[in-house]
């Protein structure tokens, strides 16, 4: 959304789209049965489509591409709604509560990631408007920030639980402490600095401190979706 295809050409989102069939392809052989029949054919359409946009992509104009993109995003959109109530019900919390972490935690990942990509692509095609990066590094800064205040708000909601699992020579406490640490405080100043730097066009500043923030961003995702399926610590 904050990249225009006329300008980058249409292999960067082929390239994401198709990065989001695999992990989509990876979570399918991981899963041991769909909990709905919805979200079952939901994710089959969501493949289906992705998979077949790619195929014509490689041979259709930008523009055909660029018409495409709407699609893909609801289908994406309706998946995680659907993954949200699902994780509300098995966990028992409220929906909107599931749904919004759920939604953080995409935009978290899928916000580093897109914004690590572009950045390697101003080092390839030359001449591109600076403004999409400073636009990748604002919303990725906006989300880390969101994404804290929404953990901090939980911790504390929650903060019996926390407490119970806050106990000296014990492996939650050190998960805990990395997720806090290197998921949710350390991306928002590497989401400053890629800001920083792309408004000064440092372009390869930018996608170096990128890198960094995706291993980050994502390690400390998984460390919070276990300790809240696991431990239900919402955050």
């Amino acid at each position: 959304i904050l990249a225009d295809v006329r300008k980058t050409g249409k292999g960067f989102f082929l390239l994401l789209v198709g990065i989001n069939l695999a992990l989509l392809i990876l979570a399918t052989r991981g899963a041991v049965g769909f909990p709905t029949p919805a979200f079952r054919m939901l994710h089959r359409v969501l493949m289906a489509s992705e998979l077949a946009w790619v195929g014509l992509g490689l041979m259709l104009p930008a523009g055909a591409v660029r018409m495409g993109l709407p699609v893909i995003y609801g289908l994406n959109a309706a998946w995680l709604a659907l993954f949200g109530g699902w994780i509300a019900g098995a966990l028992d919390i409220p929906i909107l509560a599931a749904s919004a972490t759920v939604v953080l935690d995409a935009g978290m990942m899928g916000g580093v990631l897109t914004a690590m990509i572009l950045g390697h692509w101003y080092l390839v095609e030359r001449g591109l408007p600076i403004r999409m990066l400073v636009r990748a590094g604002a919303a990725f800064l906006g989300v880390t920030l969101v994404r804290l205040i929404w953990a901090a708000y939980w911790t504390w909601r929650q903060g019996p639980q926390w407490a119970r699992l806050l106990t000296p020579f014990r492996l939650e406490t050190v998960l805990i402490l990395q997720r806090w640490v290197f998921g949710l405080v350390l991306p928002p100043v590497f989401a400053w600095m890629v800001w920083k730097s792309a408004r000064v066009r440092s372009t390869q500043s930018a996608t170096g401190i990128l890198y960094a923030a995706l291993v980050l961003t994502w390690v400390g995702e998984w460390l919070g979706l276990y300790l809240w399926f696991y431990h239900g610590l919402l955050h």
